[in-house]
């Protein structure tokens, strides 16, 4: 794998010079900025697990420049295992056929010929659970994009925290839980984006538009306390060897990373198809269960009396007509 590259400074970021789409860009720092929180364009809004049945909270506050993210990580009642509380910005779930409208507002720019993330942060509290998430495979999915090795955040002052593209691996953790190679950001062997498995990175597709992204504190329990400045990506230049050209939609744009995408598309119609099964299945047991209680209670009783051998039936003498008068 290749190896982490955490960097924290001192300083923040130099105002950028030049518009590209709405966001900015400095040609002699290789930068692309994708979100300062003094003039967010983005949809933000904080998501935890109580999406899924979780108990971990949060809140979330932008202004003055900052986005201010609280809450608690706290445990999974059905995994037993920590949940997750994120700060989510760009497109999500759109189930009310608004795709059209969400992905116009939250488009990001061309990061393919980028080395990878540039965040301004500070953590208020003393948490090894930080993350970034980047990329949605679809409209319809939540998390399956790729997921940061761990993000030690600062807690004395902001600092700029550096993420290569080639430190992302495929999140699909939350379908491997039982693998015991698993990592720390969740990715297992086959999983983890490295030299020679180049399948499991970031592929063109996502980078020529993230889609989303995510600030989140996840796998520990603990208070979260974030606050975030800036978004940027670095080491971005014309000349950048890349997988493959940014193409539109229309145009039949290939994907990078056909096994991540066929994976994961993989993992979403399983869930969806035992969730079925377990629903017909259900159904069919209670109907079962209803219509053999009416068909027992719709059976006559029967019973019979037979006399032991040897004795005699006894014979009960007919009262008087009198006493019937």
């Amino acid at each position: 794998m290749f190896p982490a590259l955490l960097l924290v400074h001192g300083s923040v970021f130099a105002p950028a010079t030049a518009f590209i789409s709405g966001l900015t860009s400095d040609a002699s720092t290789g930068e692309i900025l994708i979100q300062d929180f003094a003039n967010p364009t983005f949809d933000w809004d904080a998501v935890t697990d109580q999406v899924m049945g979780g108990r971990s909270t949060s809140d979330l506050n932008i202004e003055n420049g900052v986005a201010h993210l609280t809450g608690k990580c706290d445990t999974l009642p059905f995994r037993d295992s920590p949940g997750f509380v994120s700060l989510r910005g760009g497109q999500h779930w759109s189930w009310d056929g608004d795709d059209k409208r969400n992905e116009t507002k939250n488009n990001f720019p061309d990061l393919h010929h980028c080395d990878g993330l540039k965040v301004v942060l500070k953590s208020n509290v003393a948490y090894a659970g930080y993350h970034v998430d980047i990329g949605m495979r679809s409209s319809h999915t939540h998390g399956w994009g790729y997921k940061s090795q761990p993000v030690s955040a600062p807690t004395d002052d902001f600092g700029e925290i550096n993420l290569p593209f080639n430190t992302f691996s495929i999140n699909t953790g939350h379908h491997h839980r039982h693998q015991q190679t698993q990592q720390d950001n969740g990715a297992t062997e086959d999983n983890l984006c490295s030299s020679t498995n180049k399948d499991a990175c970031p592929d063109t597709e996502t980078l020529c538009n993230m889609k989303s992204i995510s600030i989140l504190g996840d796998g520990v329990v603990g208070d979260i306390d974030l606050e975030i400045k800036s978004i940027h990506a670095f080491g971005c230049n014309s000349d950048h060897e890349a997988a493959g050209t940014c193409l539109k939609k229309e145009e039949g744009a290939p994907s990078g990373n056909t096994r991540s995408m066929e994976r994961q598309k993989g993992n979403w119609k399983k869930n969806v198809f035992w969730f079925t099964m377990g629903i017909v299945l259900t159904v069919a047991a209670a109907v079962y269960v209803l219509t053999q209680g009416q068909t027992n209670s719709r059976r006559p009783c029967s019973w019979s009396w037979a006399v032991p051998a040897g004795e005699e039936v006894p014979v009960v003498p007919a009262p008087p007509v009198s006493e019937l008068a």
